[in-house]
């Protein structure tokens, strides 16, 4: 939900990010394996390891279940990422719709209304003044009309307003974000310290920021060990170089094979691909 309180819209980066933070949990681990042939891309094996809690967020139980099953089941699953291309964009769409509802505690009650009904109101304007002043004052007129739409639309998506709860997770996300980019080593060295697992427990953040390059080169030089959870069948001596290489790709490739739709589909996975707490701590997801 990080990147959606910073946005204010459910991006597809924001369920993908669900992937790491699992593995940080551990309830999966992931596989990359190598293509199979020249033309294919490497494929990633996502292996359940233990259920999801009982209170975990209804969008994350969606994700899950799409991906592994029941939820009776306590035995290992695993999954390949190519498995899912075409099919899965579904559960995406229905994962972004609750994580939109669970947001929505963090913003005022009627402002998702009011940005819907002047979404509406600049779409039949768009409709009504489009041939009319195209008819009048020809090509630029008409083109006025519509980047003036455009721009005004644009305002309206971030019309949306947080409530004091949500203000102080976005505060709290910001300040984030922005240590995401400025942090320096003896800082990160000493957060280290403090907790070994600090870089996994934060990367789904900085994923969900679209971040996570910047994020994990700031930790090569420190001599630590790539997240257990993860491994390469290409790659047997992981370092931070390139797990950070491989996963970011692994990411990129998943996202763009989990939304994608049959071409006969007139709905895809559609949203868009963006994208932890306080100056340096961690935080619930």
């Amino acid at each position: 939900m990080a990147g959606f309180l910073i946005n204010d819209k459910d991006d597809n980066s924001d369920l993908i990010s669900l992937i790491p933070y699992w593995g940080a949990r551990g309830i999966i681990k992931i596989q990359e394996i190598p293509k199979n042939n020249w033309l294919s891309a490497n494929d990633t094996i996502l292996t359940r390891l233990q259920m999801l809690p009982d209170n975990a967020p209804e969008y994350e139980k969606k994700m899950f279940k799409g991906l592994f099953g029941s939820f009776d089941s306590s035995t290992s699953k695993d999954v390949k990422v190519s498995s899912l291309k075409n099919t899965f964009y579904t559960t995406m769409a229905k994962s972004r719709t609750l994580l939109n509802e669970k947001a929505q505690p963090y913003y005022e009650a009627d402002s998702k209304s009011v940005k819907n009904v002047n979404l509406g109101m600049l779409v039949v304007l768009a409709i009504v003044l489009f041939p009319l002043v195209l008819f009048i004052w020809g090509l630029l007129g008409a083109f006025a009309v519509l980047l003036t739409c455009i721009v005004l639309a644009f305002v309206n998506v971030h019309m949306v307003k947080k409530n004091s709860k949500g203000n102080q997770v976005f505060a709290e996300l910001k300040g984030f974000k922005k240590f995401v980019k400025v942090a320096e080593e003896n800082k990160l060295k000493m957060l280290l310290s403090e907790d070994p697992t600090y870089f996994e427990s934060t990367m789904s953040y900085a994923l969900a920021f679209g971040l996570f390059d910047r994020w994990s080169k700031k930790f090569d030089a420190l001599h630590m060990a790539p997240p257990s959870w993860y491994s390469s069948q290409g790659n047997h001596h992981m370092n931070m170089n390139n797990f950070s290489r491989s996963f970011s790709g692994a990411m990129s490739s998943a996202q763009s094979t989990m939304v994608s739709a049959p071409s006969s589909s007139s709905s895809g996975g559609g949203g868009s691909s963006g994208g932890g707490f306080g100056g340096g701590g961690g935080g619930s997801w």
